[in-house]
């Protein structure tokens, strides 16, 4: 069944046109440069006693920029530098509101004080920003100056609210005045926001003509709508000029407008129930993929629909909260489409490995993931049900959706890597109501092309993990380190083998307590690792005297040296057992690690384990801690700890039992301990 319309043209942000407020005739006329006299109806007549002279027309309105001082002019073409550098940095995109359309041509000013000039604008997504306005005034070298006379006074720069299709509340007023340096834009700073309707940008008079000044128009009187004039305190709508305001606001959004996603790194897999916990969802890029610009239907407004994205090694994991949704019919679906290798096409037949998903909630049934391939044309592939995880609630009072798409080489899975980009697009659909009230990329006009697509980012997955690291006294097995002991670090996953030796063992793998890899000569004896590089022993050097390097000592990798094979840095710590040799007495075994510096969480052992396993943790305070088990898809499986526990090395074990007591299938699990801010998690395997 083809649930979608086809959505391939974008539709413009629709201005409601105001209704004409009307005026009275007994209000005051407004007098141009040129020589006419406005009447409240917005018809002309000649005046005799306007002086002009001709000049050459000034030059098309710059942007205001951040730092220019209020009333200065802009120097020309401003404007379109000002929004090519903000494109190439990627910062959000300053849209320049204008009704004018050339250079100036003629010049209006009231005949009493306080009356007032405006115009109508629609901010292109909402919230936003008005950062600046600017009105051109008649200066020195412009045409028809002097006029209304040749000293500049002060006037007032105004923004108005929505009042139903007027203007409304001032909502910014700054007094300011102009220079002599055509072309003479003078600029103010509001920094407003708005969150809907129109706004109206405006000038204010001090004082009678001719103590004021004359606002620019250009030569053509195309948008009559958006210039309005307030007279006597009474708003007209259109009032019938020679051209049209030069007015101008600068506005940018609240919304993200960037075309990329950064998928957040999981350690913690969500349970896929469509509760989007806030503790699961914490690691995950949280984005607002609202419809805002209503490009199949009418738009809907910023805020009704957020993204969760995250990803670890081997899933990607995605969930929608659409605060629009209300209730749960067949078919209310989000769908993401994935342009795998991110070359901006669909693959040629036969291969079918790129397209989209539907994660569908079914208040009849089972909740499903439907998989649909595309291919050059584009051609829309079979729908075919695919056994991906999917969960939808009503639990938070409106729809949320979860869903898993696991990396792969099947067709319907991820055809990518942890730290690979792929292009990206996403719907997401009311079936009850026909609304569709998600849409990212925003600007997207036609979903089946994936030229059209945003980036999505994929995080670099789990970090790789220090298992153990144990002390051995080897051959010589004499109290206290001697020329062959070495110490023995096992990975979880293989590693890029950097070259470990005197110059930055003690940064690489740093030692608590102060201590040192290096004898008092300043060397080790050798740091190798094996083939695959989840493997280094690093043998220590007496020369002079040996090392500080202790059982006990808590290994903190650098963050930085030691990574994985997709660039994922080493960052658990650990700690030293085994021995050197030296005297392990209980109460002196005790005693040595009873006062930990940092919170630990060592690999469980034995791994992999058929019957029990045990955790062995360290916590340098007093803390209220948990410790549980996960499967890989995020479901908690049993608690080990939860409680307080006093400082010092603590140890718990699992049998391999849910919360049950029922024995849970062979496969991998991750156990993850949480105290404060500390969070750590590993990985052990149960067979069976």
């Amino acid at each position: 069944m083809n649930r979608h319309l086809a959505l391939f043209v974008m539709l413009m942000l629709v201005v409601a046109a105001s209704a004409n407020a009307g005026a009275s005739s007994s209000q005051p006329a407004v007098l141009s440069a040129s020589g006419e006299i406005l009447t409240s109806s917005g018809s002309s007549s000649s005046s005799e006693g306007v002086q002009s002279e001709a000049a050459d027309p000034a030059e098309e309105a710059p942007a205001g920029r951040p730092g220019d001082r209020v009333g200065a002019s802009i120097t020309p073409g401003g404007a379109r530098t000002v929004l090519r550098e903000l494109e190439s940095k990627d910062l959000p995109l300053i849209d320049e509101l204008c009704v004018h359309e050339g250079p100036m041509d003629n010049a209006y000013a009231h005949w009493l004080a306080n009356d007032i000039f405006a115009v109508s604008y629609t901010a292109p997504l909402y919230p936003a920003v008005i950062e600046s306005v600017q009105i051109y005034i008649l200066s020195e070298g412009d045409l028809y100056w002097p006029w209304p006379d040749s000293i500049h006074q002060p006037f007032v720069i105004l923004l108005f609210d929505d009042g139903g299709g007027q203007p409304g509340t001032e909502i910014f007023r700054d007094t300011v005045v102009a220079d002599d340096v055509p072309p003479s834009w003078v600029v103010a700073y509001p920094n407003v926001v708005i969150n809907s309707g129109d706004f109206w940008v405006g000038t204010e008079q001090f004082d009678d003509n001719p103590n004021c000044e004359g606002i620019g128009v250009d030569s053509s009187y195309d948008n009559g709508a958006q210039n309005w004039w307030r007279i006597g305190g009474v708003w007209t709508q259109d009032p019938g000029l020679t051209g049209d305001l030069m007015m101008c606001a600068f506005v940018s959004t609240l919304v993200d407008t960037s075309r990329v996603i950064f998928s957040g790194n999981s350690i913690m897999p969500p349970a896929i129930d469509g509760v989007i916990d806030s503790v699961e969802w914490a690691e995950a890029t949280m984005r607002d993929v609202s419809d805002l610009l209503g490009v199949y239907d009418l738009p809907d407004p910023w805020g009704s629909a957020w993204l969760y994205v995250k990803n670890d090694e081997t899933n990607l994991y995605m969930a929608l909260d659409a605060l629009v949704d209300m209730d749960s019919d067949d078919y209310d679906d989000f769908s993401p489409y994935f342009d795998d290798n991110n070359d901006d096409r669909w693959p040629a037949a036969p291969d079918s490995n790129e397209g989209n998903f539907w994660f569908n909630s079914m208040s009849s049934g089972a909740d499903s993931v439907i998989w649909r391939y595309w291919q050059t044309g584009p051609v829309a592939g079979v729908q075919r049900t695919v056994p991906f995880q999917v969960g939808v609630s009503l639990s938070s009072g409106h729809q949320q959706f979860e869903g898993v798409v696991p990396f792969g080489v099947l067709p319907e899975e991820l055809q990518a890597l942890p730290r690979d980009t792929v292009g990206f697009f996403l719907l997401a659909y009311e079936s009850n109501g026909s609304d569709l009230y998600s849409w990212w990329p925003y600007d997207v006009s036609d979903f089946t092309d994936p030229s059209l697509y945003g980036d999505l980012v994929l995080a670099p997955g789990f970090p790789p993990v220090l298992n153990l690291a144990e002390a051995s006294d080897n051959m010589d097995s004499i109290p206290g380190i001697d020329p062959d002991d070495f110490v023995l670090l096992l990975f979880d996953e293989p590693t890029n083998k950097p070259a470990i030796d005197w110059s930055n063992i003690d940064n690489v793998f740093q030692l608590s307590g102060g201590h040192t890899w290096l004898d008092e000569f300043g060397n080790i004896g050798s740091a190798l690792w094996n083939a695959p590089g989840d493997r280094l022993m690093i043998t220590l050097s007496t020369t002079i005297g040996p090392p500080t390097v202790a059982v006990g000592d808590t290994i903190t990798p650098d963050g930085v040296t030691v990574m994985d094979l997709v660039g994922n840095p080493c960052v658990s710590p650990i700690e030293i057992t085994g021995s050197f040799g030296e005297p392990t007495g209980v109460e002196e075994l005790k005693a040595r690690v009873a006062r930990p510096g940092v919170y630990t969480l060592s690999q469980s052992s034995p791994n992999p384990f058929y019957e029990e396993t045990e955790i062995r943790y360290t916590v340098p305070v007093k803390s209220e801690i948990s410790l549980r088990i996960y499967d890989l898809t995020g479901r908690a499986v049993k608690t080990l700890v939860h409680d307080e526990v006093e400082q010092g090395t603590h140890f718990a074990s699992w049998d391999g039992s849910d919360e049950l007591g029922s024995s849970v299938p062979a496969g991998v699990y991750l156990y993850r301990l949480a105290a404060g801010d500390f969070v750590s998690a590993r990985k052990l395997v149960l067979l069976r």
